[in-house]
């Protein structure tokens, strides 16, 4: 895929800082041509355990995104200062500006936050969650000993890792592995329930995934199943299209150990939803 084709996580910033500073954590390549005047492009070879994917790391001055950009732009994130008054002013007025891009990853980034400061935790809270972002502190003062709690910087690669880029590519050794311990247990569950049923004639001629019956599963299982889910959602209408993108993301945060009241609200149907990509 070409450079200028490549997605794109675009960062700005609302402070003093440059808006390449958390870019400068992540890679230490050297610029590469820019994606549009203003914003500086920084290439990332993603290498994970499940993936592979080449991303645009770019850094923008201006919150005026061409048409193209804005249609690869998968992830968002804006840096400010909690000891400015006006801090969520600004980054109100930023993000009024791009968020038209519909980007799946929102992150809203500060050194630390306190309650004594001019602009509160609690203030800072509801606004992210109003507006869809995850609040990420560079600083955090953790009073969590869980040794799996990740933080600052490592938080914000560990939200760009869990996505899934359009142009990923799963690694075919650990797919094959899994696509197989999927098969084998989809084919258990499945004798198990005709069983119950007493109705051999109610085998399934479909070859869709049974989404419904993967409630527990691994997050490399619901990974591997990703382009078969994704194929399902392009061919749903746009109401139902969003109810099974939900229940996806419920399935991954739930895979990954995360309480489910953490994002309870995410659907309006909550109380119709089964919580089983």
């Amino acid at each position: 895929m070409a450079q200028e084709e490549l997605p794109c996580a675009i960062f700005f910033s609302c402070d003093e800082s440059p808006p390449n500073t958390i870019i400068k954590q992540i890679v230490s390549t050297p610029q590469v041509d820019p994606v549009q005047d203003d914003i500086e492009t920084y290439e990332w070879d993603i290498d994970t355990k499940y993936y592979t994917s080449k991303i645009n790391l770019c850094a923008s001055k201006t919150s005026i995104l061409s048409s193209s950009v804005l249609e690869r732009t998968n992830a968002i994130a804006i840096t400010f200062n909690t000891s400015e008054e006006d801090c969520l002013t600004k980054v109100s007025k930023l993000w009024s500006q791009i968020k038209e891009s519909s980007p799946q990853v929102l992150l809203l980034i500060c050194e630390n936050c306190k309650e004594s400061d001019p602009i509160s935790r609690t203030e800072i809270i509801h606004w992210t969650l109003d507006n869809g972002f995850e609040f990420v502190e560079l600083n955090e003062e953790c009073e969590s000993e869980d040794e799996y709690d990740v933080i600052g910087i490592n938080r914000i690669i560990q939200a760009l890792h869990a996505h899934t880029w359009p142009n990923l590519q799963l690694k075919s050794e650990n797919n094959r592995k899994l696509k197989s311990q999927i098969e084998s247990e989809k084919e258990k569950q499945k004798e198990e329930k005709e069983e119950e049923e007493g109705d051999c004639s109610s085998k399934s001629s479909s070859n869709e995934p049974e989404y419904n019956e993967l409630e527990d599963n691994s997050y490399e299982e619901l990974f591997s199943q990703f382009a078969d889910m994704k194929v399902k959602a392009e061919g749903l209408p746009p109401e139902e299209r969003k109810k099974f993108a939900e229940e996806v993301v419920i399935k991954f945060w739930k895979s990954m150990g995360g309480d489910e009241s953490e994002i309870a609200g995410l659907s309006d149907d909550d109380d119709d939803d089964k919580v089983p990509k």
